[in-house]
């Protein structure tokens, strides 16, 4: 089972999250749901591919 809040792997039957403290009393599939779209977007923000700026020219002396 995993914390909603903080996607912390908790122990079955647990009521808080050991890391935050979160309340967990949802049920376990809408915890796993969560964590799902939660690495999903992860996972698509970690691949956006970022522009390198162009090196600026220094005027010469």
């Amino acid at each position: 089972m995993f914390c909603s809040n903080c996607g912390t792997s908790v122990p079955d039957g647990s009521k808080f999250c050991v890391s935050c403290g979160s309340s967990m009393q949802q049920s376990e599939e809408t915890n796993e749901q969560q964590l799902q779209e939660s690495l999903q977007q992860q996972e698509q923000e970690e691949y956006q591919p970022q522009q390198q700026p162009e090196p600026q020219q220094q005027p010469e002396p």
